[in-house]
């Protein structure tokens, strides 16, 4: 509105307001300054090429054009000025989220750049995961506001909601909640436990936090960074395959014949091992034999200065999904065969061809 700029001077002194849609202005602006003092701007009719629209301020009888655009600007119904956040934070302040949907609960703890899930397992939560809920949270917007002052949360239902978001902000851990309740068309009734109005929000919001604690859990079977591997070891019931880097940082198999090893296919493996996927989480047991990891059929041994620094055990099933164990964890995977098959090496893949 400030940038609004008079184009010139229709009439000095007009006979008729009506003609310029002004005696009924469509909008009245009234402008309060410091001070205590007033203006009020009145907005009439577009002129004939709809570019200017007539306008008249106080204490003065011409009437002036300005830019129609500052008619647009101004058609605004009160939604369209109210805060229509539907927490209003940032995702970057939440210590410990809380998703509570029929009456189970899962909790989220900030933990060092990433989440930890605390109930109801405790395990290493995907920090993409959650942050993708925390991102729509942030950047939700109620679609309408159905009720100010609601007198009865039952009838949308948010007496009872049926989902449930707690936030902790911050260090003071301030507590921020927000709930869902009914259906309506293809949006959901919703509020802000802090606040009285009842709104509604989209039905992708909603979506977006049905989830599941295998959801939110960490899925990656193995972490690592490839350039402190120093040795690799492959083991079958048949064969063992060595690889070593040596001081130029150039990889030779060592075992079952010495020759150079083609660098590419190493970091293939490396790769395939860092997108490992879980696709379910077995129970965690003492008794291999259960997921006949008691005699694996493929071992996958990563060293750095002499020690293990990844060790995955693989045994096949016959369901499509593959048993793996991170040995040094103890824990338990189910992963998709064919990421599984990635991981079979023979010697022949690994040494260096010869060239043509």
């Amino acid at each position: 509105m400030e940038r609004a700029k008079i184009e010139r001077v229709v009439e000095e002194t007009p006979s008729d307001l009506a003609e310029f849609g002004l005696k009924e202005p469509k909008i009245e602006v009234e402008l309060n300054y410091k001070g205590g003092k007033k203006d009020t701007l009145w907005l009439g009719d577009k002129n004939p090429t709809n570019s200017f629209v007539y306008v008249r301020r106080n204490g003065q009888k011409r009437v002036l054009l300005t830019s129609s655009g500052l008619l647009t600007s101004l058609q605004k119904k009160l939604f369209d000025l109210r805060d229509k956040r539907v927490l209003g934070i940032k995702k970057d302040e939440v210590k410990q989220f809380t998703l509570t949907r029929g009456g189970k609960s899962i909790i989220c703890e900030a933990s060092d750049g990433g989440w930890e899930l605390k109930e109801p397992i405790k395990a290493k939560g995907d920090k993409w995961a959650i942050n993708g809920i925390l991102s729509s949270l942030q950047s939700a917007r109620a679609k309408e506001f159905v009720s100010e002052k609601p007198e009865n949360l039952a009838q949308y239902g948010l007496k009872h909601p049926s989902i449930r978001v707690d936030l902790l902000l911050g260090e003071e851990r301030a507590k921020i909640s927000l709930l869902i309740g009914k259906k309506k068309d293809k949006r959901f009734y919703a509020q802000d436990e802090s606040r009285l109005p009842v709104f509604l929000v989209d039905s992708y919001l909603v979506d977006k936090l049905k989830k599941e604690p295998f959801d939110l859990r960490d899925k990656q079977v193995v972490e690592f960074k490839r350039d402190r591997v120093e040795k690799v070891e492959i083991r079958y019931p048949d064969q063992i395959i060595i690889c070593e880097k040596d001081t130029s940082g150039e990889w030779m198999m060592t075992k079952p014949v010495s020759t150079k090893a083609q660098k590419w296919k190493i970091f293939g493996l490396f790769s395939n091992l860092t997108g490992l996927r879980a696709e379910k989480f077995p129970p965690t047991t003492k008794h291999l034999s259960k997921y006949g990891l008691k005699s694996p059929q493929e071992e996958i041994i990563l060293y750095q200065g002499g020690k293990e620094l990844v060790w995955v055990q693989v045994r096949r099933n016959k369901d499509g999904l593959v048993y793996l164990r991170d040995k040094l964890e103890g824990k338990f995977f189910m992963v998709k065969e064919r990421d599984a098959e990635r991981l079979k090496l023979k010697p022949g893949d690994i040494k260096e061809k010869p060239a043509k």
